[in-house]
């Protein structure tokens, strides 16, 4: 069922009934829970998924950074482009050339820093790293900001995976 954000899921000896947050109800035998690391502690299990799990997701993973694909017009240089860690994007780089222009992916530490969707922001920071480039066009999305994701790709912090992590491959009654 898509576009329906769940509030929690409840198990019995037969089913599990998935609760959304619009109040609709879905029963099946089973669940496989897919959501983000990140944001699995705010759905409310019953009965209550292990605390090792709950506290991992309360944790959360480290990946906090942004991404962003730009384009740009004219003769723009096809080269890598890295700057120190207090700069918005520590790497740029091109990935397409197509008649009249190319198009880099970038990277940073901060995925709250600027919005990937303002190309004229884009532009400012990508000037500061590669003066000629001037971009004209920019996406991409805010998943720091995003409540289904709260994060970006997984990156475990240290002892995460060795630890607390390995929970995950146990299922919990019907839960999965």
């Amino acid at each position: 069922q898509l576009s329906t954000p769940v509030a929690g899921v409840a198990q019995s000896r037969d089913e599990v009934v998935v609760t959304a947050r619009d109040g609709r109800s879905f029963r099946a035998r089973a669940v496989v829970c897919a959501v983000a690391l990140n944001v699995l502690h705010r759905i409310r299990f019953s009965p209550a998924l292990s605390e090792a799990k709950m506290k991992l997701s309360r944790q959360g993973h480290a990946g906090r950074g942004m991404k962003v694909l730009f384009r740009v017009e004219g003769d723009a240089p096809g080269v890598f482009t890295v700057a120190p860690p207090e700069h918005p994007l520590t790497s740029i780089a091109p990935v397409a050339q197509f008649d009249g222009g190319k198009i880099y992916v970038g990277f940073g530490p901060d995925g709250t820093a600027f919005d990937p969707m303002d190309a004229a922001a884009v532009d400012a920071i990508v000037r500061r790293l590669v003066p000629g480039l001037r971009v004209v066009e920019s996406i991409g999305c805010r998943w720091v900001a995003d409540e289904f994701s709260s994060g970006t790709w997984n990156v475990f912090r240290p002892g995460q995976l060795t630890g607390l992590s390995k929970d995950f491959d146990q299922p919990e009654g019907r839960a999965f």
